[in-house]
């Protein structure tokens, strides 16, 4: 009777261990300050200015004449609810859960960085 309460404990322990605690939600939480690249047709690039781990690094910037290399750079996930902000403004901005998009965009190519965030902008 010890031995297979021993094994039972034994198997308990393996399963708690292998256990992970998964996030549906890795998305950075706060307040952050950015400027806007480009915004065309649902298709808006965001620069961090405030903060080095949001985005992607050495994103070349090819609607930029001359091409850029840009840092900590994303695309909005949500361009339905992110609103018009005009190419160069620096915005307050707070990442969200992702939310349904279903509003008209344009089919205008703009190339943006892979990385996307679902933001709210904080006026």
């Amino acid at each position: 009777m010890e031995r297979r309460s021993a094994l039972i404990l034994l198997v308990l322990a393996i399963a708690a261990l292998s256990c992970r605690r998964s996030s549906t939600n890795n998305t950075p939480v706060g307040v952050y300050k950015g400027v806007v690249l480009h915004s065309l047709c649902c298709q808006n690039v965001i620069q961090v200015i405030d903060n080095d781990s949001l985005g992607i690094d050495n994103w070349i910037d090819s609607n930029a004449m001359p091409y850029e290399v840009r840092n900590n750079v994303f695309t909005v996930a949500n361009a339905c609810q992110f609103g018009f902000a005009p190419k160069g403004d620096t915005i307050s901005f707070k990442i969200i859960p992702q939310e349904v998009q279903n509003c008209a965009c344009c089919l205008i190519y703009v190339h943006t960085p892979r990385i996307t965030y679902p933001v709210r902008v904080l006026y």
